[in-house]
């Protein structure tokens, strides 16, 4: 979660950069982040609108991010309905539901907060956490 959520911060932060202007919207875009030594794709962050508001923030519509493996396939996903980019502070929150889903857990809140330079995501209310296939793992000491 920590390397993927650095898209956040870092590759849609240059697209902000690039954007001086308030008021510039984007839609149905995606920005793909490339491993820097073996430039293949680690993660896409996908959205139906982002629009550039005073300030340096973003305020991003129906936010995807899909996670890469070393194999190229999705290993992670997190989505949220709204959230806003805050490029000073190298932070995402939103008040809104966010899921973060992977082969055999799934994380769903209300409100979050992506905090770049700790590499940290708090989901503030709601938290819930449902663990596929945990019992099996524990079973056969797969688990710590």
């Amino acid at each position: 979660m920590v390397m993927g959520l650095v898209l956040l911060g870092g590759a849609f932060g240059a697209s902000v950069a690039a954007r001086d202007e308030a008021g510039t919207k984007l839609t149905g875009f995606t920005v793909p982040q490339y491993g820097k030594e073996d430039n293949r794709i680690v993660s896409r962050l996908f959205g139906d609108l982002a629009e550039f508001m005073p300030g340096g923030f973003v305020r991003i519509t129906n936010m995807r991010a899909d996670f890469y493996s070393l194999t190229g396939a999705v290993e992670m996903q997190i989505s949220s309905p709204l959230c806003r980019y805050d490029e000073g502070r190298k932070r995402v929150e939103s008040e809104d539901r966010v899921r973060i889903v992977r082969s055999n857990i799934e994380v769903t809140g209300r409100g979050f907060e992506w905090d770049n330079e700790r590499e940290r995501l708090q989901i503030n209310n709601d938290a819930r956490v449902v663990l596929q296939g945990a019992r099996d793992r524990v079973e056969t000491g797969g688990l710590p």
